[in-house]
């Protein structure tokens, strides 16, 4: 993944829309609900990727069904803080 910083154009944006709503497009349905070729439109989501503005693909999962609290609901963040041990310091007095 390359850490390119380039302008994202219209046509990207529409992509990322687009794969924000459902990333399980095809490739041709996507194509099409962006007005380009499914050639280009495989071409930038590939760029979008190894450009690191989309960082992979997720499924949404409806925690009620799962029996889960619904969480973000009752707490707006949750944290995993992991912090190096201390090290021990030994005092030697005479």
């Amino acid at each position: 993944m390359s850490e390119n910083n380039r302008v994202v154009s219209a046509q990207d944006r529409k992509i990322l829309h687009e794969l924000q709503q459902n990333a399980r497009l095809s490739n041709a349905e996507l194509a099409e609900r962006v007005g380009m070729s499914p050639s280009a439109c495989w071409n930038h989501t590939r760029q979008l990727e190894n450009d690191g503005y989309i960082q992979g693909y997720v499924a949404l999962i409806n925690q009620q069904k799962m029996g889960l609290p619904d969480i973000p609901s009752k707490c707006p963040a949750i944290a995993h803080i992991k912090m190096p041990q201390p090290k021990p310091r030994h005092k030697y007095y005479c």
